[in-house]
């Protein structure tokens, strides 16, 4: 069985030897470890050296490597989403900046006229609500129906005037609710 290690020796001066063991105990990595993140870590100063001189040259647009590595920070752009963020970036008079203060601004707007509509549910007629599509109307219509059924349960005498509904019923169309 062959092994994909190799054996590397390096002389080097005591100043950088001593950098080097602080580097790796503040670290807690081996020197393997180590060697491999400097390397690793020069390939990308390789690569950012080469953008550079292709900016300078005018081969690359600054703004295009600015936006890849704005918007994807976290990477949880998927790949056509990324395209779709280029294409919009590329097909308008927009900065990249701008494109993203809109779009959520406008998804704010959104999720805050959906808040407020909701906050309206209560004050709402049962004919008003039969006609909301909006998100949580159903929740809030089979709420108000259950404690509507606990209400008249606690204004009745006989078990027999009761209504019952059972909790898996109750929690199968909103979860956590008790009754």
């Amino acid at each position: 069985m062959t092994s994909d290690k190799a054996i590397v020796k390096v002389k080097i001066s005591k100043a950088y030897k001593e950098r080097f063991e602080n580097i790796k105990g503040s670290e807690n990595i081996t020197q393997v470890e180590l060697m491999e993140t400097l390397i690793d870590i020069y390939d990308e100063y390789q690569e950012l050296k080469n953008k550079s001189a292709q900016i300078q040259s005018g081969e690359l647009d600054y703004e295009e490597i600015v936006s890849e590595v704005v918007y994807n920070q976290d990477a949880s752009l998927k790949e056509n989403e990324i395209e779709i963020v280029d294409r919009a970036h590329k097909n308008s008079n927009f900065s990249l900046q701008q494109i993203v203060k809109d779009g959520l601004l406008q998804l704010a707007k959104y999720l805050s006229s959906i808040a407020k509509t909701q906050l309206n549910l209560d004050s709402m007629t049962d004919a008003e609500l039969k006609h909301q599509k909006f998100s949580g109307v159903t929740e809030h219509r089979i709420t108000k129906a259950i404690e509507t059924i606990k209400n008249h349960n606690n204004r009745q005498g006989k078990k027999s005037d009761k209504y019952s509904i059972t909790q898996g019923i109750a929690s199968v169309w909103i979860p956590g609710i008790s009754c």
